[in-house]
């Protein structure tokens, strides 16, 4: 289709061009809507299947950050030897979506930090937008879900960007959540096991 309307768009009138870029528009967003469905119906895999193994975090945020590197400012503050038990390719796709989703909708710097609780590690996504309304939070995972109906149009989001985070996180065995900040502010806080801290040493320093 995309294919088709190149070709019509260097052979129509110009006046009728608008209606030629209309539709275009719609394509390239059907496009990215499938290709979305795809990402999340491949996550949704069965926990026993997915081996989950030592994932240095600090190498990992800053490959992702590097990618998503143009569309934000990021301030990374883990320490060296912070390990996670995860699938690292589950961890880094569920990572660049929310901080997509962040620039997408937040404005500022970025922090992204990781605490040690006991036997957890918490991975934590903090932007300085707006934050969402209290009575929303709870719905943020949910597929399809949009704070604005008009979302998609204008921004390109599908809805299902944190739904894929939540399919990721969950099938790393670990947890998502996501809380307003104050004044103002979203953090997105991924919880997974920690994993062994001799990992991370190796990782850092590779």
């Amino acid at each position: 289709m995309q294919f088709a309307l190149g070709i019509l768009d260097e052979r129509v009138d110009p006046a009728q061009q608008k209606y030629v870029a209309d539709v275009q528009d719609e394509v390239r967003l059907m496009s990215q809507l499938v290709s979305e469905l795809l990402a999340y119906a491949k996550t949704g895999i069965k926990t026993a299947e997915l081996k989950l193994v030592n994932v240095p975090l600090l190498p990992l945020v800053q490959d992702v950050c590097a990618r998503e590197a143009a569309i934000c400012d990021v301030r990374i503050k883990i320490p060296p030897d912070s390990v996670a038990l995860a699938q690292p390719e589950l961890l880094s796709r569920a990572l660049a979506n929310v901080v997509r989703n962040a620039a997408r909708y937040a404005t500022g710097v970025l922090n992204i930090t990781v605490m040690r609780q006991q036997e957890k590690i918490r991975l934590s996504i903090a932007d300085q937008g707006p934050g969402v309304p209290p009575e929303e939070i709870g719905r943020l995972f949910d597929p399809f879900y949009r704070l604005q109906p008009d979302r998609a149009r204008a921004t390109g989001g599908s809805g299902l960007g944190l739904a894929i985070v939540k399919t990721c996180i969950e099938a790393c065995q670990g947890t998502v959540s996501a809380r307003n900040l104050s004044p103002s502010g979203l953090e997105i806080s991924m919880a997974l096991r920690a994993g062994d801290e001799a990992a991370g040493s190796v990782g850092a320093g590779s």
